[in-house]
Formats: C-alpha cells, structure tokens, sequence
C-alpha cells in the first residue's frame, strides 16, 4: 500500500508540479462515476437487458435516455472545473495544537456551482466561483508540532450537476507556515538578565503618567491636552506633554535544564507576557540574538525564530 501510495504521489508531482497559481484543465482534471452513479448506471444495464430479453423498445429507449443522462452529467462536471485558476494567498501561523489557516483565491471566466475543496482529512469548504470577482477560501489544518508546515495539496472536487459524476484534481501550490511553539508558562524555567546600569538614564516614551511640559499647539492636536489656564493668560496656544518610564528590558534566554520543546513553550509564554505587559524584550538562541523592542512585529519575529529553532536536527 505504501509502495502504491509512494508512486501515486510521484506521478501526482510529475504531470502536476507544484505552482503557486495553477488553471485546471483536461491535463488536471479526473472523472469517475459517484456512489449514485455506479447504481444509475446498474439500473440502465438493469433496463437494457429487460429490453433486450422481452424485446420492448419502450424500454430500451428508456434505457438510452438514460444513458444519454449521464453522459451529460459527466461533461456538466467536466465543465464546472475546466478553467478555473487556484492562486495561493496569505498563510496564518498559529501555536502547535492550533488550526493553521490556508487562503486560496479561485477566479474562472464563467459562474461555477458548487466547488467544494479542502486538504486530505479535513472537512470540505463549498463555494460557488464567481466570474464577476474573485472568491477566496480560508482552508484549515491542524498543526500538532512547531517548525513549518507543508498541509500538501488540495482537493477540488465538484458533483454538479446531478451528483452522478465526481469531478476533481489535485493540486500543489506550494502553501507552507510556520507553527510557533505551545506557550506553557514555566515557573522557574527561564534565564533572564536585566540591564542595571545605574548609570544610564531612564528612558521614556509618550505616555500618560508624568507631566513633561508644555509644546506648542499643531493642527490635528487632541483639544483634551491644550493648557487652557497657559492660553488664558499668555495668549499661546499649547499642549500637555506626558511622558512614562520604559521598563528595562529583558533578555529571554533556553533554560538549560529542561528539554528543548519545554523550553521553547516557556519562552514563547514569556514573550506573550512581556508584550502584554508592554515590557520590553529581547531574545537569544545559541546563534541568534534579536534586540530588545516591543511591538506585534518584534513578537512575530521572536516566535518565527522560536519556531524554526533546531528545527531537522
């Protein structure tokens, strides 16, 4: 079974190579009759041979028609896949446990009913393709360890009209993100070192909390901080400046002690808590050191680094 697994996949990359945007077509697209259209067609083999026996052309017609019915069926199918366009669109990265989510743009130049696609043992997303604007599916898949995830190709598959036919294709479009370790909070597990140079000057940044002074008014300035009792005696329109401290930041560190993954889920819960508390932050790995800041990009480049640290060995 894994031999024929193993060649199945390798014919797949051969005649359908990984893309990023990808057009179905006859080179892409397979047809086989459902479940209900392998009883229809018994049932039209079923009538034929009645037909045939009892020479009745009512019923041999009848069986025609029938057959007729189906192979319009398979070329309805057919038609419903034939020229769309998948494009790969943003990846969104999550922590190990969590659903990562895909998002695949579909365009085609006429209205396609009922196209239903999703990745191997995961529920299908059913949408209709409008010609008019491109439709976009947030595809999920689970994740069950850090590191980057490749979910593999997509099914797309349709049984328009009549659900005789499945018509569908598979395709690669190269979609990868990348799992950020589970944040477990760690009591003691963490190494971290503070900057105590008491030589150094507080920093500051605009704030709420302390009165640095007066500046001058600017268009677009919030009427909550004018110096109205400034304004009454001198004339001079002026604003409120307010200033609070800057935390010390803190150096985020592997702790030794605990395995590898322990480690890397501590620290992931440490950074989720630094940037809540807007403290700020830095993090070092054994060859990697990023600087202390705060802010939603510096968290996502902490835990991408987290994410890919070790990662194959």
């Amino acid at each position: 079974m894994n031999i024929a697994n193993a060649m199945w996949h390798k014919w797949l990359h051969k005649r359908l190579p990984p893309s990023r945007a990808q057009t179905l077509s006859h080179r892409s697209i397979f047809i086989l009759p459902s479940g209900a259209g392998i009883a229809y067609l018994v049932m039209c083999m079923v009538l034929f041979i009645l037909g045939t026996n009892y020479q009745n052309n009512l019923i041999l017609a009848l069986a025609f028609i029938l057959l007729s019915l189906f192979h319009t069926s398979l070329l309805m199918a057919y038609r419903n896949l034939s020229g769309i366009t998948l494009r790969a669109g943003k990846s969104n990265s999550c922590h190990a446990g969590e659903q990562a989510s895909f998002t695949v743009e579909l365009s085609a130049e006429r209205y396609r009913h009922h196209i239903a696609l999703g990745f191997a043992n995961t529920t299908a997303q059913l949408t209709d393709v409008d010609n008019a604007h491109n439709s976009c599916c947030e595809l999920p898949f689970p994740s069950t360890q850090r590191g980057k995830l490749n979910p593999g190709r997509i099914w797309i598959e349709t049984r328009y009209p009549l659900g005789l036919c499945r018509a569908w294709s598979v395709q690669d479009l190269n979609l990868s993100a990348l799992i950020w370790p589970t944040a477990i909070a760690g009591p003691t597990g963490l190494n971290s070192a503070s900057n105590t140079d008491q030589n150094q000057p507080q920093q500051i940044r605009p704030g709420i909390e302390d009165f640095q002074g007066l500046e001058r008014w600017q268009q677009g300035d919030s009427q909550s901080r004018v110096a109205w009792k400034q304004l009454a005696q001198t004339g001079s329109w002026q604003i409120k400046q307010f200033v609070e401290p800057i935390a010390s930041p803190t150096i985020l560190t592997l702790d030794s002690c605990c395995s590898i993954e322990d480690g890397l889920s501590h620290l992931t819960a440490q950074l989720l808590q630094h940037e809540n508390n807007r403290q700020p932050y830095a993090l070092k790995l054994q060859q990697q050191s990023i600087e202390a800041d705060i802010g939603r990009t510096h968290l996502l480049q902490c835990l991408d680094a987290l994410a890919l640290y070790q990662e194959g060995k």
